[in-house]
């Protein structure tokens, strides 16, 4: 056998529909204290043109896990459409997947976004 072997042909890479990404975040100062308590989200968009950058507070009860799904709340309005939402949120991605798998979330926290996604 010659060294190095031959490399087999590797197959065209398939061609994947544009997909807008949005990767959001939330938080809260203070959380243990009611008067201080400030929960704020963020997302950065990008869909193909470049990246968008959209922040804000939190309506409601202030609170991290409140900030993270406003902010994947905030992601899918913005799209418009079809969007891969990057978080970081366990609280997030294990609604989403219960979500999908059929679970309804009419009696989780913050149900009143859950019902957004």
């Amino acid at each position: 056998a010659q060294w190095p072997l031959p490399r087999p042909a590797l197959p065209a890479p398939a061609a994947e529909p544009a997909r807008a990404r949005a990767w959001t975040d939330g938080g809260c100062a203070h959380p243990t204290d009611p008067l201080l308590a400030r929960a704020g989200w963020g997302v950065v968009l990008d869909q193909g043109a470049g990246r968008q950058e959209h922040h804000g507070p939190v309506d409601g009860a202030q609170t991290a896990q409140r900030a993270e799904l406003t902010a994947a709340v905030h992601a899918v309005s913005l799209a418009g459409g079809a969007v891969e939402v990057v978080t970081d949120s366990r609280f997030v991605s294990n609604g989403v997947a219960a979500i999908r798998a059929g679970a309804s979330p009419e009696d989780w926290a913050h149900a009143d976004l859950w019902e957004l996604i």
